[in-house]
């Protein structure tokens, strides 16, 4: 009698190892970085959460190894002395919109800037229009879909 209750318990078991494993290959991947270290404010007190690259080694990682960017997401660089910023697309396997930002204000946009080609030799550079002391990366056409311009104010709070 207790040997269909062992095998019940059996079945029972693999079932639950062969259904979490199944739910973890199936799950969206993780979000790359942590989007709530920030809000940006924006147009009629519309807001996108971003992460935050305050130090050079996380201005350098970036959006480095993500896959993807949600809608209302982004990364917010930290420059504290207004500078000629140049950027590149190390490591980048998603297109972006790299919106130049001084004083909180929107001086240029480079929109739809592409990942480099798998073993691309030499990375092209996207530098800013002007000195800046903050950069928005969005999802390509981000930027468009969110009303966000040249002459735009962008109030980032942490």
């Amino acid at each position: 009698m207790a040997r269909p209750t062992v095998l019940i318990l059996v079945v029972a078991a693999i079932v639950s190892v062969v259904s979490a494993a199944a739910a973890f290959m199936f799950m969206p991947r993780l979000v790359c970085r942590d989007f709530s270290a920030g809000i940006v404010t924006y147009g009629n007190n519309q807001t996108l959460s971003v992460a935050l690259a305050r130090t050079p080694a996380e201005q350098q990682q970036g959006l480095a190894g993500c896959s993807s960017l949600p809608l209302g997401h982004g990364m917010y660089f930290i420059f504290p002395v207004k500078s000629d910023a140049v950027f590149w697309m190390k490591d980048m396997l998603m297109p972006i919109d790299i919106v130049w930002l001084s004083d909180n204000y929107v001086i240029g946009i480079t929109p739809d800037v592409s990942p480099p080609a798998k073993n691309q030799a030499s990375l092209p550079t996207y530098a800013a229009p002007g000195p800046v002391n903050g950069v928005l990366e969005l999802g390509a056409g981000h930027a468009e879909r969110l009303n966000i311009h040249r002459g735009s104010i962008l109030q980032l709070n942490y």
